[in-house]
């Protein structure tokens, strides 16, 4: 299992999921934290260079893209109340 929680610019959070998803064994995750930070509003994270349209989530929607290796497991979600992490918890397939 690997858990990503630095800096949430898409950009970056980017290119650690490139960096980190060869380490995840099959049937482990790779957990992107606080892709929440694409569902709030700006308003949210003055001063800060990540936001709604430049966030985790968004790494997370374009590291998916033709992907067959991973999956969002959205079982996780429907299993919590509340999480920072929403579509973040992605399950090695192959």
């Amino acid at each position: 299992m690997v858990i990503l929680d630095s800096s949430h610019t898409a950009d970056h959070v980017y290119e650690e999921l490139l960096s980190y998803a060869p380490l995840v064994s099959v049937g482990c995750y790779l957990v992107v934290m606080d892709t929440i930070v694409g569902y709030l509003g700006a308003e949210a994270f003055p001063g800060r260079p990540w936001g709604p349209k430049n966030s985790p989530r968004q790494a997370v929607e374009d590291f998916m893209i033709g992907r067959e290796d991973f999956i969002v497991d959205e079982s996780i979600d429907d299993r919590l109340v509340i999480s920072c992490a929403p579509g973040g918890y992605l399950l090695r397939t192959s």
